[in-house]
C-alpha cells in the first residue's frame, strides 16, 4: 500500500503546471494551533487511577511547494495527572501529499509521513515510557462547499514498531478516519474536527491561517 501511494503522490507532483492546467479547488499552504480532547476505547489503568481520556494541543504547517503537491509536519501533545500518577503521550509526523482537482470543487488527496510516538505513564515517581515509530500513507478527499467553507475526509493506515522492555518490538497496524469542517475567510479560518483512531477517538478546535 505505501508503495501504491508513493507512486500516487509521485505521478500527482509530476503533472505539468501548464497554463491551461486546472487550480486545486482548496489550498494547502496553511498554519494551524488546536486544541485536542482524546477519549480512549478503554480505560487506561496507571497505579491506582483510570484514565478515560486526556486533553491536549496539537499544531500543523502545509507548504503547497508546487501545483500540485505540499509537504506538512503535524505534532500532537496530551497529558494528565490523577493523584501521584501522570499519563502523556505524543507524536511528530512529516511527510508530503498530492492533491489533483477532481472537479471544479473537489480534491482528491494521497499523502505519506513519517511518525514518530511516545508514551509515558508515571506513579509516585516511578515511570515507564514506550517509543514507537513507522510510516503512515493516507487517501482522502476535500470538497469546497463554497468560498469560505470547505470538509475534509481521509483514510489512513499506521504500520507502526513499537520498542518493548528488554529490547524487543512489536509490528502493529491500524486505521485512521479523519473529519474536517473549515469556515475562513480566505486566511483566518475555524477548523472543528474529529479522528477515530483504532477505537480510540479524537475531537479538535483550532484556529488556521492560510497563506493562500
Amino acid at each position: 500500500m505505501i508503495r501504491k501511494i508513493l507512486i500516487c503522490i509521485a505521478l500527482v507532483a509530476s503533472l505539468p503546471a501548464q497554463a491551461d492546467s486546472p487550480e486545486t479547488a482548496n489550498g494547502y499552504s496553511y498554519a494551524e494551533v488546536s486544541g485536542r480532547f482524546l477519549i480512549f476505547d478503554e480505560d487506561i489503568r496507571v497505579g491506582d487511577y483510570e484514565y478515560r481520556g486526556l486533553p491536549g494541543i496539537g499544531g500543523a504547517l502545509s507548504i503547497q511547494f508546487l501545483p500540485y503537491a505540499f509537504g506538512f509536519v503535524e505534532a500532537e501533545g496530551y497529558h494528565g495527572e490523577e493523584g501521584s500518577t501522570e499519563l502523556q503521550g505524543g507524536y511528530l509526523r512529516a511527510g508530503f501529499g498530492g492533491a489533483y482537482p477532481v472537479t471544479d470543487y473537489a480534491d482528491a488527496l494521497a499523502t505519506l509521513a513519517y511518525s514518530s510516538q511516545t508514551v509515558k505513564a508515571c506513579d509516585s515517581g516511578f515511570c515507564r515510557k514506550v517509543d514507537a515509530d513507522g510510516f503512515t500513507p493516507g487517501v482522502g478527499i476535500r470538497v469546497a462547499l463554497n468560498e469560505k467553507v470547505d470538509v475534509l475526509a481521509k483514510f489512513e493506515r499506521d504500520f507502526i514498531e513499537t520498542d518493548l522492555p528488554g529490547g524487543q518490538t512489536s509490528e502493529d497496524d491500524y486505521s485512521n478516519l479523519i473529519f474536517e469542517l473549515h469556515v475562513s475567510d480566505k486566511s483566518h479560518g475555524l477548523v472543528i474536527g474529529g479522528e477515530l483512531q483504532d477505537g480510540d477517538a479524537v475531537a479538535k478546535i483550532g484556529y488556521r491561517y492560510s497563506f493562500r
